[in-house]
């Protein structure tokens, strides 16, 4: 069983990593270097909350293809679905129709990720009529250097459509087991 003050240090480091790249996004590109960022903060945020306009789209926020990871995934399905569909904040990473039953490796394009990243993934499968059992699509995200996570969404029996969002989190604290 875990301490309650391990626990609570796992949580703050958490918190403390999640903070981190936020101030990538509230300075502008060319502010100055750490030294100088705390007194210009202000001053940044009174200059953007004037008449500076802020990206309004994911695509203006989002990663540049020099810093994205090539990340391996295993897509595996049931029956033949006639069309698969990967997106990342509204990015298509990839589609395509299975040309062979049960699975599908194809490798993507994301941001970087460590222990403790998180990543959400919107999936769609189309399958054509209904049938009379359920649909299932699961996704298994390789990235380097990290374990390998899955997420598995079911379509009810009848429907002939998955449109989730899958959730991968690669845990910044290893589990400890044993007593303290």
């Amino acid at each position: 069983m875990k301490s309650p003050l391990f626990a609570l240090v796992c949580c703050l480091l958490a918190l403390a990593a999640a903070a981190i790249p936020l101030g990538r996004f509230i300075l502008p590109a060319d502010s100055p270097p750490d030294d100088a960022r705390s007194s210009s903060f202000s001053s940044t945020l009174s200059t953007q909350a004037g008449n500076a306009p802020l990206p309004s789209t994911a695509s203006e926020v989002s990663t540049s293809a020099s810093q994205q990871v090539e990340a391996p995934a295993l897509v595996r399905y049931t029956g033949e679905p006639l069309e698969i569909t990967l997106s990342l904040a509204g990015r298509e990473l990839a589609r395509f129709s299975p040309e062979a039953p049960g699975s599908r490796q194809i490798k993507l394009l994301l941001p970087p990720l460590s222990a403790g990243s998180s990543v959400e993934l919107e999936v769609r499968a189309v399958w054509s009529g209904t049938s009379g059992s359920a649909h299932v699509i699961t996704v298994e995200l390789s990235p380097p250097s990290l374990p390998s996570v899955a997420d598995t969404h079911w379509a009810n029996p009848g429907e002939s459509e998955i449109h989730e969002i899958y959730c991968f989190h690669w845990p910044e604290c290893p589990s400890v087991r044993g007593n303290f």
